[in-house]
This record gives structure tokens, C-alpha cells and sequence, in this order.
């Protein structure tokens, strides 16, 4: 029994020559007419962005700022190493990677500043800075994680490394004014001074 319907000539085709296993499916015509021409060999970019991370312009809270970036620096090791997973609460190592990765996030950009990128390049060179750099009187230097630091004597100190050798971070960032604030309101909505003065012992 039919229904009256008629067969388009491109289906005939495909009944007709249809094959009959996978070795003669990649040899059919119609297989290989439908097969998309090389286009070249993959390749594979790596861009350096030259902008800050959006969240660090859109983020309130310095904490949550942190913590969020934590989470996804887990994430992305839990991916790497699907067999030995990290589970649980954040840890004190995840945030302060998370704080270095902040820091040498901005640090990256405001090293490309006109003001201070030939100072950088000086300091990646291991030569002294010019007598007009503005970073002279610090002494900077990067440490093993590539953060800019600040120099000096205390380094031959007994004092953390925090407080030996404070990150570099430049004033114009929003960074700058979630750190402050968070301090301001975690220690009780200290004054200017006392406010100074705990970030020049924690930074």
C-alpha cells in the first residue's frame, strides 16, 4: 500500500547507493561530496590582555573580590587535576594566591605606563634605575612570582615578607580604593591616620 507521495531523486540516490558498511560509507560518493576542504593546519593563539579584569572595576567589596577569584583559581586546578580535586572551604594559601594574581593582574598593565615602563625595563634588566625615576627612592624589585615590590634594608629583618617588601600597586585603580575601604570598615571605621598606618604595616 502506498500513500500517493512521490520520492525526490535525491533520496533514490541514497537508497540506491547506500553503503553498506563504515569502510565503504568514507569511500560513497555522497560521503565525499559532503566533506569540507582542508583549510590548513589548527593553530593556536596566546593574547596577553593589556586591560584590567572587568570584575576588578565592577566588584564592592574587596573580600568578595578576593574570594572570587580564589574559586575560580580552584576551579581551574581542579580541572587540571580532575583525579586529586580540592573540596571544601577556601584556604588561607588559595586567598593569598588569589591576592598575588590581583596584584600582578594590575601591576601588568600600569607597567606598560609611560611613566614608569622604562623603569620596568630597567628593573627586568637587573640595571639601576635613572636619577629621575620616579621609583627610585623605593627600590623596587620583583620577586620570584614576578610581583613588584618594594626594596630596601628590611630585607636582612626578621619581618614578614608583607612588611619587608610591600607590593607596588598604582594609585589610579579601583583596586586601590576597595583595599583602603576594606580596612576602614574592618577595623571599625578608623580615621585617615590609623588607617594609613594599619595599610603601611599590612602593605
Amino acid at each position: 500500500m502506498t500513500c500517493g507521495c512521490s520520492v525526490h531523486p535525491f533520496f533514490k540516490e541514497c537508497l540506491v547507493n547506500f553503503p553498506g558498511d563504515s569502510y565503504d560509507l568514507h569511500n560513497s560518493e555522497l560521503y565525499q561530496r559532503e566533506l569540507k576542504d582542508h583549510q590548513g593546519e589548527p593553530v593556536c593563539l596566546l593574547v596577553h590582555n593589556s586591560e584590567i579584569l572587568p570584575i576588578i572595576n565592577k566588584c564592592s567589596s574587596f573580600t568578595k573580590l578576593q574570594r572570587i577569584i580564589a574559586w575560580c583559581m580552584r576551579f581551574k586546578e581542579n580541572a587540571r587535576n580532575p583525579l586529586q580535586r580540592t573540596t571544601g572551604n577556601l584556604t588561607e594559601p588559595e586567598l593569598s594566591a588569589a591576592l598575588i594574581c590581583l596584584v600582578r593582574s594590575v601591576q601588568f598593565v600600569f607597567r606598560r605606563h609611560i611613566d614608569i615602563y622604562e623603569d620596568i625595563q630597567c628593573i627586568m634588566k637587573g640595571e639601576k634605575l635613572s636619577n629621575s625615576s620616579k621609583l627610585l627612592n623605593l627600590s623596587p624589585f620583583l620577586d620570584e612570582k614576578n610581583v613588584l615590590r618594594v626594596g630596601g634594608r628590611l630585607q636582612h629583618s626578621e619581618l614578614p615578607l608583607n612588611h619587608k617588601h610591600p607590593m607596588l600597586i598604582h594609585n589610579n585603580c579601583n583596586i586601590c580604593d576597595l583595599i583602603i575601604d576594606h580596612y576602614h570598615v574592618f577595623y571599625l571605621h578608623t580615621g585617615a591616620i590609623l588607617t594609613y598606618t594599619i595599610l603601611d604595616h599590612k602593605w
